[in-house]
């Protein structure tokens, strides 16, 4: 475990290196950030990142939140507006809405996260931090309104692989379900998905509603194998390149040698090819 973290920190060190000097924090604030983290039991408590005061529910999610975001930058696409519109679905307790702020301060932000626990979080860190243009709903989203069973670890309540599909060790509550869609008037320079294998759901129902033509990038992290008998990720891609965006991917191999079903996070970086 020691050794595997301390390879960790290495290889994170090195990729703050190569982040550009003139996005966001410096490399020296994140490498502190990072440390800092380090630290945090699995109790809840605020941790200063970065200029912001951050509540977290787990410290080691709390670690995962950064490194996925602050350190990786999953979510840094080229945007060209000075006051994009983003829609952040999976927003959990607000990492991505503060990394967005912190790189588009004249950002306006619609974020959605249906856990009433992590919602009430990610509210307070919203208000804690004085993020202006910034709307979040607690609401899961799906293909029609209405309420649906929401699978958590109830003694894990940060933990990040909730979901409408049920995982090993957790149990339903019961959260309220909206359509993307109508959230969605004029044009939106990014929509962010981290919705544990509702992407392609969500996707279809915006395509439905001829939506997606407003969408200038999507950053979708598509969790492959959430249900380990079924694969369908090209059924997602379709959709994107059915409704004009090219798209380019990554994804993570944790396993030597590739085993089958294992489950894997794909980051899908969608693009519109046709002017809107």
């Amino acid at each position: 475990m020691l050794i595997s973290r301390a390879i960790d920190l290495v290889k994170d060190f090195k990729r703050i290196a190569d982040i550009p000097a003139a996005n966001g924090p410096s490399h020296a604030e994140l490498r502190r950030a990072y440390l800092r983290l380090q630290g945090l039991a699995r109790e809840p408590g605020i941790v200063s990142i970065c200029d912001y005061k951050v509540g977290y529910l787990d410290g080691s999610s709390m670690l995962q939140l950064f490194r996925e975001i602050f350190v990786n930058r999953l979510y840094d696409l080229p945007i060209t507006s000075q006051k994009p519109r983003i829609i952040d679905c999976g927003s959990n307790i607000g990492m991505s809405i503060l990394f967005f702020k912190q790189n588009y301060p004249e950002a306006v932000i619609t974020g959605f996260e249906p856990h009433p626990l992590v919602f009430d979080m990610l509210s307070e860190n919203v208000n804690r931090n004085n993020l202006a243009d910034v709307t979040v709903h607690r609401m899961a989203l799906g293909e029609t309104k209405g309420a649906t069973e929401f699978y958590v670890d109830q003694k894990q309540p940060g933990a990040l692989n909730m979901s409408i599909f049920q995982g090993t060790g957790q149990s339903p509550i019961i959260v309220p379900v909206g359509q993307l869609s109508t959230y969605i008037e004029g044009e939106v320079d990014l929509l962010k998905l981290d919705i544990e294998g509702a992407e392609e759901m969500v996707l279809r129902e915006l395509a439905d509603h001829g939506k997606l033509q407003e969408i200038a990038q999507i950053a979708c992290e598509y969790h492959h194998h959430r249900d380990r008998n079924i694969d369908s990720l090209s059924k997602t891609l379709a959709i994107l390149e059915e409704a004009g965006f090219g798209y380019h991917l990554d994804a993570y191999r944790p396993i030597y040698p590739t085993k089958p079903r294992y489950q894997q996070d794909v980051i899908i970086h969608a693009y519109r090819k046709l002017a809107r």
